[in-house]
């Protein structure tokens, strides 16, 4: 079937407008609508909507002025017409300002003889000469060019609402027409590109088995296959698009249509018959924007295998391919994916050589902060912390309100924390939250507090964790929050009721013991003996085995002691010294158990305990010496002065000289010898 020039068109902009929108870069997109505009004003002119004209054609020239190179028969037609239209309207120093242009710039266009011609007639005073004979616009068609040029036109111009609502004037006028059939293939592709996939699919289900040229049919079944993988219809694009015959994979429109089937089949989890799929594209395409995008799914399938030379090769390939298509919007792309290999490959040094040159070379790029992002990432990790941050903050410099803007923030923040620049830690955690939004705000406000924590400032971390939890109640971390929470009041503000609230609901808490052995002391030191007693108590119920349960019993015993109850507070003493190793508590307890069972008349079991304390370290505790000395007044008592002498010696020895205990000792030797006089003296105690 033969394609008339206005089909070509419509096929043409679909190709470049719809099927490839990545391409149109500022300069392109700018070419594309001074043309667009250049056509349009060429319809509205013929039709005689010379109003509508003079703005299109000079919508047109605004565009050229965005432009290196505009083209030459666009600017010829523009300067002409715009001349033409400004004459219509008397208005002559614009039309020979246009005219001149247009002799000057493009002496050899069809346009510049009219344009010298209507120039002659231009003469200085006009008023008093008739008015140039323009060219009379032609009469309004009834035949369906203009209005396909129109739709030409919008879709050029980026309209796609505009060029579907005249896609569906065009069928309704002429059903009949020999394009009807591209351009309902076009009607369908708008609707893709206006993200209603549905729509698409419905047209092109029909227009997939329908369409009489098997080239539009090729289109429809590429554009099907996008159309069921954007709704994620995979097994239904299977079905929709059947393997190609021999020879069919010449087509461009069936090699991607095939590229379409093969990414389906690998979210189905058919490796083989993906990675088959890509390779029969590599080997029978003739397309190279097939094989471009085949290569760059290899490259990917081959990164997942551990194959990193393989998936640079393949990354390699697919940058050729899309050279030899023209496809120059897959270099960037191309370009950071063997960035990001290297990155997950952690070969970070090249990795964040790759993302830098990357945004060197491509700033305009919408993902030249990814690369930046990335290179600071590779760079942090690498431990070069200052050109780290000089890349984070050269994305903030070029586009503060990148979506990376908070994540920059971020590390920035943690890379000033590891540097121990804690202000400049804050100050970044700061600008996350004002960049993030609600999400930024909790953890910039989680950040703030974790470095204050870390620099042991709790004073100002605890009202940041506070508001934490009372600004996000149902947070997953609360728990976690809470417990700091708790190791702040711990250094700063032990009495504080909440630590004790807290412990209550973090039992399992480190610090919950010492917390809990701090209340009890704190109640023992106000006098509360039997609220310390209780407490101790549950201490020891909950924390039997706790390293700090020796010192609980001791406070149990010394409440005890308090309350008058001496059996139970010897009975706390007694747990305090059995089952654990000796410590510097451990000869006061001796020697209150000693006292205590003297007291309750069991001498024989107090002299034991006492006994106990020879052996105990250090040798000058108080506590032992005065053990020791209620020892050798049992051993005088049982008739054994040479012991008791020794034990007199020793604690002489060891107490300072001006102590009562070195006095004691010294008045015992001196004594020995009297009758009675042990006796007497252990009376007294």
């Amino acid at each position: 079937m033969k394609t008339c020039p206005e089909e070509a068109l419509i096929i043409f902009a679909i190709t470049l407008a719809v099927y490839r929108p990545t391409a149109i870069q500022a300069e392109t997109w700018q070419s594309l609508r001074m043309e667009a505009s250049a056509v349009m004003g060429e319809l509205k002119y013929q039709h005689g909507d010379f109003s509508g004209a003079r703005e299109t054609f000079r919508d047109s020239l605004r565009s050229s002025t965005m432009l290196m190179n505009p083209q030459d028969q666009v600017m010829a037609l523009d300067l002409y017409r715009s001349a033409e239209l400004a004459a219509r309207e008397r208005n002559y120093k614009a039309a020979r300002e246009h005219l001149e242009i247009l002799l000057s710039r493009y002496p050899d266009s069809p346009w510049t003889l009219k344009g010298r011609a209507l120039l002659d007639q231009l003469a200085p005073d006009l008023d008093k000469k008739p008015q140039p004979s323009l060219e009379e616009p032609l009469e309004a068609s009834e035949t369906p060019e203009p209005l396909l040029g129109r739709i030409q036109a919008a879709v050029k111009q980026g309209a796609a609402e505009e060029a579907l609502q005249l896609c569906r004037e065009f069928a309704g006028n002429f059903p009949a027409h020999r394009a009807k059939d591209e351009i309902r293939v076009l009607a369908a592709a708008l609707h893709l590109r206006l993200g209603r996939a549905a729509q698409a699919a419905k047209i092109l289900e029909f227009a997939a088995r329908q369409s009489p040229s098997p080239e539009l049919k090729a289109q429809a079944r590429y554009l099907l296959g996008a159309s069921l993988f954007a709704l994620g219809r995979h097994q239904e694009l299977l079905e929709a698009l059947p393997l190609p015959g021999h020879g069919e994979l010449s087509s461009q429109w069936t090699a991607s249509a095939l590229l379409w089937r093969a990414a389906a089949e690998e979210k189905l989890g058919m490796d083989g018959a993906a990675e088959e799929h890509y390779e029969l594209v590599l080997r029978l395409s003739t397309s190279s924007s097939a094989k471009a995008y085949a290569w760059a799914a290899v490259a990917r399938r081959r990164e997942r295998r551990g194959d990193i030379p393989g998936a640079q090769a393949a990354l390699a390939a697919a940058a050729h391919e899309a050279k030899a298509a023209g496809l120059a919007e897959l270099t960037p792309p191309l370009e950071l994916a063997e960035a990001h290999l290297l990155y997950g490959r952690r070969r970070l040094a090249e990795a964040g050589a790759r993302y830098l040159a990357f945004a060197g070379k491509h700033p305009a790029h919408p993902q030249a902060s990814l690369a930046l992002y990335q290179a600071g990432l590779s760079l942090k990790r690498l431990g070069r912390l200052q050109e780290a941050v000089a890349a984070f903050e050269e994305l903030l410099e070029k586009n503060r309100d990148s979506v990376y803007a908070a994540e920059t923030h971020l590390q920035l923040g943690q890379i000033y924390t590891e540097m121990r620049s804690s202000e400049q830690a804050v100050a970044e955690y700061r600008r996350m939250g004002q960049a993030g939004g609600k999400a930024g705000a909790k953890e910039s406000l989680l950040l703030e507090a974790q470095v204050r924590y870390n620099r042991k400032d709790w004073a100002q971390a605890i009202p940041l964790y506070r508001r934490f939890l009372a600004e996000n109640p149902a947070d997953s971390r609360r728990g976690e929050v809470e417990e700091l929470l708790i190791a702040c009041y711990w250094q700063q503000d032990k009495e504080n009721p909440d630590l004790f609230k807290l412990i209550e609901l973090h039992p399992e808490s480190p610090l919950a013991a010492p917390v809990r052995l701090e209340a009890a002391a704190q109640s023992y030191k106000k006098g509360d003996y039997q609220g310390a007693a209780q407490a101790w108590l549950a201490f020891l119920k909950s924390h039997p085995k706790n390293a700090l349960s020796r010192a609980a019993w001791l406070g149990l015993a010394k409440a005890r002691a308090k309350l008058g109850d001496k059996e139970k507070a010897l009975a706390a003493y007694e747990k305090s010294v059995s089952g654990y190793p000796p410590s510097q508590e451990t000869p006061g307890a001796w020697y209150q158990i000693g006292l205590l069972r003297e007291s309750l008349g069991r001498k024989d079991e107090a002299r034991k305990a006492y006994a106990a304390l020879a052996s105990q370290k250090p040798a000058k505790d108080p506590s032992r010496l005065k053990g020791l000395m209620r020892l050798g007044l049992f051993y005088e008592l049982d008739s054994k002065a040479d012991q008791a002498l020794r034990l007199y010696k020793e604690i002489a020895r060891l107490s300072p000289e001006d102590s009562p205990l070195y006095a004691a000792a010294f008045k015992r030797v001196e004594k020995l010898a009297r009758p009675g006089g042990a006796e007497a003296l252990l009376s007294l105690h």
